[in-house]
């Protein structure tokens, strides 16, 4: 049985920031129970499947002086569904389970109740299209990468102590190849493979990028640069440079957030400087990406902006402004015209990058998107985000195609195989779930993931 206790407390707002926002309200009078745990529980393992039972779990505590009876019940969907009556003498404890089936794929709140407050959990019932689980890791998984040619796929964990965090893995048969021996006790939050495929690159926070052999799984060297998590790592396309975004460090104005690193030597080329904002988070850089001639990085950060340099020169070409919150994943597309972003705002959007124009904005999600990513072709961009979907969009018209579900944890990352044939994605609940990647059309569901008859999207492929 998967148990996932505890994690529906957890948000992770950024890469690299984990925040616990618990919100209490005001009571009229002193509560007799508070609640000690919590979990969800999946016969099986996840995803749930449609018409498999889920264990929906609360463990209450007298904290009076007397014995109290109280009555608790389980909401879905803001419909009580079940409840059912609990007595207990002072200083005592108890858990009160809920099973339920989902019949249907989605995403569903579910609450757990007393007169004194809820608890909130959320529930991801699996979409058609699933292909396979390869990982069921304690902690988040935050990053994900094939490598070019699409048998391997690399995650990284949100991992302390002497576990490995870096694993790699055959996609073909979801076994588990290596796990990278010299990555244990560091947070790593991005991933990326060379373009010949032989090394991975991981950013931590540990405040370094590491190279690591791909064949053998040994480390070939650590790069050590200015202070700051590194949030996002990326090959150029040539294979000779290696991008590092990193986090603020407090106290510092003028920081150089973003290095240029040669990845055969492991000198630093380049820092590229300008973000001098007073507030830290908004000198947070998110997300890096080369554009695909290697000509252009494109960064995303905490001051809502998307910033293009030049990779030769270190100048800032362009600023693309247009979100309200954090820019957390950026993405060229493959011919290296438009440019996805998406951000905490629950938006995806749409850039032309010669103009710097917006193209469109992608509306659907109902929590940060945490990551973008676009298919081999051009024509499909996926994005995962905290509200446990991965979605599929058609870049030409800005409509919605489907809606992945499954996760039982907000969507960290996603990314296309090279073949376009098949999306992986990770999340929060420490799993990495493969789905068939078929466009098709709205009517073929099985073929995909479940498809969308009714688009939210408010793309319409023109500048705003």
């Amino acid at each position: 049985m998967r148990d996932l206790r505890g994690r529906m407390r957890l948000s992770i707002m950024a890469a690299g920031m984990a925040i616990v926002c618990v919100v209490v309200a005001g009571w009229a009078q002193t509560p007799a129970f508070e609640v000690t745990d919590t979990a969800v529980q999946v016969e099986g393992g996840l995803p749930l499947a449609p018409g498999v039972p889920v264990v929906i779990m609360a463990r209450y505590r007298n904290v009076s002086a007397a014995t109290a009876t109280e009555t608790v019940w389980l909401e879905i969907d803001g419909v009580r569904v079940a409840e059912t009556t609990l007595s207990l003498t002072s200083g005592t404890r108890e858990k009160v389970t809920f099973t339920r089936t989902f019949d249907r794929s989605g995403v569903y709140k579910a609450k757990v109740c007393t007169r004194y407050g809820c608890e909130d959990f959320t529930v991801g019932v699996a979409s058609p299209g699933f292909l396979r689980t390869l990982s069921e890791d304690e902690y988040n998984v935050n990053a994900i990468a094939f490598s070019p040619d699409g048998k391997t796929l690399a995650s990284a964990a949100e991992l302390w102590g002497n576990v490995p965090a870096i694993k790699l893995w055959d996609v073909g048969s979801g076994t588990l190849l290596r796990s990278l021996s010299g990555g244990k006790g560091y947070l790593f939050f991005s991933l990326a493979f060379s373009p010949d495929g032989k090394t991975l690159a991981s950013g931590s926070a540990d405040e370094t990028v590491k190279l690591w052999d791909v064949a053998t799984g040994t480390l070939l060297r650590t790069i050590s640069g200015p202070e700051g998590d590194v949030d996002s790592v990326a090959f150029s396309p040539d294979g000779r440079m290696i991008a590092a975004a990193r986090g603020p460090v407090p106290g510092t104005k003028d920081y150089n957030a973003v290095q240029l690193w040669d990845a055969a030597t492991g000198t630093l080329v380049r820092s590229l400087s300008g973000y001098t904002n007073d507030n830290v988070c908004q000198r947070w850089v998110m997300s890096a990406a080369f554009s695909p001639d290697g000509k252009t990085l494109a960064c995303g950060s905490g001051d809502k902006t998307i910033l293009l340099w030049d990779v030769t020169w270190g100048t800032l070409v362009r600023v693309f402004s247009g979100h309200t919150e954090f820019v957390d994943s950026v993405v060229f597309s493959p011919d290296g015209k438009t440019l996805a972003s998406g951000s905490g705002d629950k938006t995806i959007m749409l850039w032309d990058v010669a103009t710097g124009r917006r193209l469109g904005v992608l509306t659907g999600h109902d929590d940060w998107v945490q990551s973008v990513a676009f298919s081999p072709d051009g024509k499909t961009l996926a994005s995962g985000s905290l509200d446990l979907t991965i979605k599929l969009w058609d870049v030409a018209t800005g409509t919605q195609l489907r809606s992945c579900t499954g996760h039982m944890g907000g969507v960290r990352s996603v990314a296309f195989s090279p073949d376009g044939k098949t999306l992986a994605s990770c999340a929060e609940d420490g799993t990495i779930m493969l789905w068939d990647a078929s466009t098709g059309t709205p009517s073929r569901a099985a073929s995909g993931c479940m498809a969308d008859a009714t688009s939210v999207a408010v793309a319409s492929g023109r500048p705003d």
